[in-house]
């Protein structure tokens, strides 16, 4: 009796399994392989980003960079005006332009932060496939079972 509730169990969570990883139903649960490296997409792809993913995380940060950019550009403008009127105070120009500076920088960061964010899930999956061939294993999956 013991041994056919145990199987029950079993069977109901293999059901249970089964259905959540349909993939007719597009939910559930995926192997290691899909889930962290997104093996179905192609070699240049940006891991776990699907390329539609990507481009549509794209859409919102050119939103919101244009909206900081219209920020920096503000404050570009209240700076100048404070150079202009700092005129013989150096204490203060040197204030100004130290501000103006950080602006800069910080434009740039933010006009480059996608490229780092690629190059860095690029260095990722590069350094994670590195590992998962050293191993012998040939995919994630099989290696954490």
């Amino acid at each position: 009796m013991k041994k056919l509730s145990q199987s029950a169990y079993g069977g109901i969570a293999q059901t249970i399994f089964d259905f959540a990883t349909s993939d007719e139903m597009g939910v559930g649960f995926k192997d290691y392989d899909a889930l962290i490296f997104n093996n179905n997409q192609s070699n240049d792809s940006l891991s776990p980003f699907t390329t539609e993913l990507w481009n549509k995380t794209m859409k919102w940060y050119r939103i919101f960079a244009i909206i900081s950019g219209s920020l920096i550009l503000i404050a570009v403008f209240i700076l100048s005006y404070k150079i202009m009127n700092a005129g013989m105070n150096s204490s203060k120009r040197n204030e100004a332009k130290e501000n103006l500076m950080r602006l800069c920088f910080g434009g740039v960061a933010i006009a480059l932060a996608p490229l780092f964010i690629r190059f860095l899930l690029f260095l990722n999956n590069s350094l994670v496939n590195l590992l998962v061939t050293a191993a012998n294993s040939g995919t994630l999956d099989a290696k954490l079972r």
